[in-house]
């Protein structure tokens, strides 16, 4: 769904009986994470994890060189979107080497259907 106008487009969500409307959900990519860091290690530290509508966890590719791991959400609630990233900027994982990765949001992004 695009829209030609700044604000996010709005959509129907269906939750049993009723319908709610909301605007665009929040994006949160994590990026640049420790190549040999696993989904569950992620879950681990981030623990709790808002409850969310959409999750992916991409691992490193071993086969290039520099590379790292990265994960998508998208939460429920966007108040839990702005929470998360309020609660983990600057947060530094430290992987099985010792290496420091730190977490930094640029800005938090509009999913766009």
């Amino acid at each position: 769904m695009k829209n030609d106008s700044s604000k996010p487009t709005s959509y129907a969500m269906s939750s049993g009986k009723e319908k709610a409307r909301r605007k665009m959900p929040l994006k949160i990519v994590l990026r640049r994470l420790p190549a040999a860091m696993t989904w569950e290690q992620l879950e681990t530290q981030l623990s709790p994890i808002p409850e969310f509508e959409f999750s992916e966890f991409v691992a490193a590719k071993s086969s290039e060189g520099i590379s790292f791991s990265r994960v998508y959400f998208v939460f429920m609630k966007d108040d839990d979107a702005i929470a998360f990233k309020e609660r983990f900027h600057g947060y530094v994982f430290v992987d099985d080497k010792g290496d420091k990765f730190f977490l930094i949001f640029p800005k938090l992004k509009f999913v766009d259907d």
